[in-house]
């Protein structure tokens, strides 16, 4: 599968802080999406919601097999060598699954297509290209940053069309995720740039997060008027 990380010591545990934070901020987001797709009744925002939800549910993955396999090792039970290297790679598999679906369908969202046979044909590519890589983990991130480079070129140009202050906040956050995610494809040499990744992925999602919750509560008050 190939070299994932280079983890410094100190931050050995943090790391898994950090995927449950993504998870719950991520899910937050899609959260505040479905509600805003109440209002709207606009698809591409039930599928914004969608494709976050996925995000959501791949770091609680992510966390659950980290914590369990630790937990296993320095706990009184003993759990075999290929029983933990089976399970690993079972969640890892269903993680990077859900992970570049999540993203996919925002890919799609952004296409401003009715059909998701785009969609579809996005995901099947990426994943076979995954599936068939020598490193996983390589192509996973190389894929998912060419998502979120055409993410945020999309909102970029939206926010140069309209001038909205929400769309450039979206922009600047799909931007940071861009530059994090790129940031993990070279953890595996320089161990601090996994930190600051991580570090830039949770101020992005942060963002959005927070841009979401404008936009429901102008919704709200425009509805109420």
């Amino acid at each position: 599968m190939g070299r994932m990380y280079l983890i410094p010591g100190w931050f050995y545990g943090y790391d898994i802080f950090f995927e449950i934070i993504f998870g719950l901020i991520t899910l937050f987001v899609a959260w505040n999406a479905f509600k805003i797709y109440k209002i709207s009744e606009e698809k591409n925002t039930r599928n914004f919601g969608i494709g976050f939800l996925l995000v959501s549910l791949s770091y609680f993955i992510w966390a659950c097999i980290n914590i369990f396999i630790v937990s296993d090792i320095g706990g009184e039970r003993e759990l075999s060598v290929s029983n933990i290297l089976l399970l690993s790679t079972i969640s890892i598999y269903l993680q990077i699954a859900l992970f570049i679906a999540g993203l996919a369908l925002i890919v799609s969202m952004t296409l401003k297509t009715k059909e998701m046979r785009a969609f579809e044909l996005i995901l099947a590519i990426s994943l076979s290209a995954i599936c068939f890589s020598l490193n996983k983990f390589t192509a996973t991130y190389s894929i998912a940053s060419i998502f979120l480079l055409f993410i945020s070129v999309y909102y970029i140009s939206e926010f140069n069309r309209k001038k909205n202050k929400t769309t450039c906040m979206i922009a600047m956050a799909f931007s940071l995720m861009f530059l994090g995610t790129i940031g993990l494809l070279f953890a595996g040499s320089v161990y601090l740039t996994y930190v600051i990744s991580h570090i830039v992925i949770l101020i992005a999602y942060s963002i959005i997060l927070i841009s979401l919750i404008k936009i429901l509560k102008h919704g709200e008050k425009k509805k109420q008027a």
